[in-house]
């Protein structure tokens, strides 16, 4: 009988040691990996759009790497599309590009340590159609002032910013019409909406002239925009 009984409480020793050991490799397990959310998706636009994630816990190491993968199937990877957005806990921005218009995608934020990577959840979204997005800017020039001669022959530039415009650099280049530069102008189409700046000039026999203006795109539109050169 104290046989069978000391059998017993082997047995059920055994159990519970197998037990608490497969619960503590699991614990350790889960908290050796990292544990990062995915940010929600914003900016998005024809061939673009912004995520990130956030970086909770580190797990039992250092974060080596972090960053957002994406892919138009399900449950991306490092494999697949990626940035890498520097180290260690807390939130990150990431912007992914190259996109293609009108298209399904999935994206996940990740996290490694020296142990692996984890992923975040999974947020989905679809970029803008081109062909209802984009719009159209028409530029006239006029001399001296808002009621002086149009100027056909003009050079226009366009620039995505302000600073851009200072640094002069430009995103295109069209000319005002020099059959009917009072209704054709200069025609920047297939624009994304948002402000656009633009520098504009000529040379005739009295000189150089210069002139600056802004303008914002409307999608499905033709937003115009006249453009007062001076010397």
């Amino acid at each position: 009988m104290k046989t069978k009984l000391k059998f017993s409480v082997l047995i059920y020793s055994a159990f519970i040691i197998l037990s608490l050991n497969s619960c503590f490799e699991k614990y350790y397990l889960y908290e050796d990996l990292p544990v990062v959310t995915t940010q929600v998706i914003s900016d998005v636009t024809i061939n673009s759009a912004k995520s990130g994630g956030n970086v909770v816990s580190q797990g039992s190491s250092e974060i080596t790497e972090r960053g957002i993968c994406w892919s138009t199937e399900p449950s991306p990877t490092i494999l697949d599309n990626t940035t890498i957005d520097g180290s260690g806990t807390g939130e990150f921005t990431s912007e992914m590009t190259s996109l293609s218009g009108n298209t399904t995608y999935y994206v996940r934020a990740w996290a490694s340590n020296s142990t692996g990577t984890s992923y975040g959840e999974e947020r989905e979204f679809i970029t803008l159609n081109p062909a209802t997005t984009t719009g159209t800017i028409k530029v006239f020039v006029r001399q001296n002032t808002s009621a002086g001669s149009y100027i056909g022959g003009a050079i226009v530039n366009l620039y995505l910013n302000e600073s851009d415009r200072t640094n002069d650099n430009i995103y295109l280049t069209k000319i005002t019409s020099l059959n009917d530069p009072i209704y054709e102008g200069a025609l920047f189409d297939g624009l994304q909406p948002q402000k656009y700046y633009f520098n504009a000039f000529y040379t005739n026999s009295m000189g150089e002239w210069y002139g600056k203006g802004d303008a914002v795109c409307t999608a499905g539109s033709i937003n115009t925009l006249h453009i007062v050169c001076t010397q």
